[in-house]
């Protein structure tokens, strides 16, 4: 969590919370709408199986979807702006976004669509017969043909359907309008199948793209893990009780951590990022002022731990100090 906050920003916090408390109060809403019982025992509009509390539900779920995909879209654009190290990060978060969205739909959106799809006077033709799969063995049930066929004509007559019985019925027959609308060849399934398709294709190849980079960044949070068992005496870098430059200060123990770095980095355990900020906060407190310091830093040259230049400034120091 420390590490991103310096990449989002300050205020991203604050959106989440935001986006949480958005969210959360619309469930609530949603609730509380499907508990009205003006709502929840209203008849269907017209001829159709659509009802005011379907609408009102649906209108709900997509300001929800909305409300999430404005708010992965959002997080992407910040990754992609702010995380120079793995550009496609933040386009592999919005197509994420994209198929949880979608996701979702496919969900909230069978009722509506069925009830938009099918009518009463369809549902109430269906006989068991000619009804495949798990509409057929609904329809062959005993007494649930006859309250199919009682619905259809309840509701295409447009009758005055009032009280909690009317309305379970209605969200039956509502739930046999989606089995019916998920029928072969269910083309409201293919149609959600190929739109989600789209994004995942999209997290596939951004992934295959970016395989380097992943594994960086695998290997780095692992080898950051691994630093405070790898080093020896205490931090690198030092600390307050030790020292900037090493375990106990002395430029002895800092040339020794020097040439224990570069050993790991030869080794893969850190980057080369890693290295050289180590490395400078060593030198900016690394003095050679015997012979001895000289050669061993000689020596690091040799190894490629130390530039000419790192070497240079050090030679020229004790040059001075003779």
């Amino acid at each position: 969590m420390s590490q991103m906050q310096p990449i989002l920003g300050p205020d991203f916090a604050k959106k989440a919370v935001r986006f949480v408390l958005a969210v959360v109060g619309l469930l609530i809403l949603r609730a509380i709408l499907g508990a009205l019982p003006m709502l929840k025992n209203a008849p269907a509009i017209g001829d159709s199986l659509i009802s005011p509390l379907v609408i009102a539900q649906t209108v709900v779920n997509t300001t929800i979807l909305m409300v999430l995909l404005g708010f992965g879209l959002k997080l992407g654009r910040l990754l992609s702006q702010n995380y120079a190290r793995f550009p496609d990060l933040g386009k592999m978060v919005s197509l994420a976004t994209v198929a949880l969205v979608l996701l979702v739909a496919y969900k909230v959106y069978q009722v509506p669509t069925a009830c938009l799809l099918e009518t009463p006077s369809d549902l109430g033709k269906l006989g068991a017969a000619n009804a495949p799969g798990a509409l057929q063995q609904i329809l062959q049930s005993p007494g649930i043909r006859e309250a199919v066929e009682a619905a259809a004509q309840m509701v295409q007559q447009n009758a005055h359907l009032g009280g909690e019985g009317a309305a379970t019925l209605l969200m039956a027959y509502q739930q046999i309008a989606v089995l019916a609308l998920r029928q072969p060849p269910d083309l409201y399934g293919w149609v959600f199948l190929l739109l989600i398709a789209v994004p995942i294709v999209g997290i596939v190849v951004l992934v295959a793209r970016n395989l380097d980079s992943l594994t960086e960044v695998a290997f780095h949070s692992a080898a950051a893990s691994l630093k405070p068992a790898l080093a020896v005496g205490g931090p690198v870098a030092g600390g307050p009780a030790g020292g900037p430059a090493g375990g106990n200060g002395s430029p002895a123990a800092a040339v020794e951590k020097l040439a224990k770095l570069k050993t790991l980095v030869d080794s893969g355990a850190i980057s080369d990022e890693d290295f050289k900020a180590q490395k400078a906060a060593i030198l900016r407190t690394l003095r050679a002022t015997e012979p001895e310091l000289l050669r061993k830093l000689q020596a690091l040259v040799d190894l490629g731990a130390l530039t000419e230049e790192e070497y240079t400034v050090q030679k020229q120091y004790f040059l001075a100090h003779l």
